[in-house]
């Protein structure tokens, strides 16, 4: 594989050697795909966009987070945004319904501000697919591996509330409380926010 692909001090070059563990990559992968892709940087949390309900784009989370959310109402009616899936650094985050098939969700997809990313089409893989059968084989891993996102807040839940907050991180790392609001963790982990940072508090007691 031509280095120049390779480049680990580059998030494309990161990205392709994530792809590259996954699959055999052609050349002909490398140098239809390579044109594709372009990093980004947003100041602010970037809402990824839908076409009539439909999640068309995936996403490299090449440093920080992206997160997957639904709009959920309380019982006097007020709607808030629930997190139920994150994606850390080194992962692809998409739906895979709507990116693969076109199906529209109630789910929201979303990149943390300061993260870098790499968005990446619906009309970019099709195209790519044509041309390097490959893609075919990287669709089904990352898929495999996205469901997994869901699976890790569903094991969370599973456990007693006073340990939630620690197990998610001991997984995500300590900078996810950088990234997140105490609100939008407490969503997450299906507690109060108040009970969260009561968490925190007896945490970092016990650290003295």
């Amino acid at each position: 594989m031509n280095h120049h692909y390779l480049d680990e001090s580059r998030p494309i070059g990161r990205l392709i050697i994530y792809l590259s563990q996954r699959a055999k990559l052609s050349e002909q992968f490398l140098i239809t795909i390579f044109p594709m892709l372009e990093d980004r940087k947003q100041k602010t949390d970037f809402e990824c966009q839908k076409e009539e309900g439909v999640s068309k784009t995936a996403y490299w989370i090449d440093e920080g987070f992206g997160y997957c959310y639904e709009i959920v109402a309380d019982e006097n009616g007020t709607k808030s945004n629930v997190i139920i899936g994150i994606y850390p650094k080194g992962t692809i985050m998409l739906d895979e319904h709507g990116f693969f098939n076109g199906a529209a969700s109630n789910l929201h997809y979303a990149v943390k501000k300061e993260s870098v990313f790499i968005p990446f089409s619906t009309t970019d893989f099709e195209a790519l697919a044509t041309k390097a059968p490959e893609a075919a084989i990287l669709a089904i891993n990352v898929v495999a591996e996205n469901k997994s996102f869901a699976q890790d807040r569903s094991r969370l839940l599973r456990m007693d509330k006073s340990e939630r907050r620690d197990a998610m991180l001991a997984f995500f790392g300590r900078e996810i409380e950088e990234a997140f609001t105490f609100k939008e963790l407490a969503g997450y982990l299906d507690m109060t926010e108040q009970y969260y940072s009561k968490m925190k508090k007896e945490s970092l007691m016990r650290k003295g």
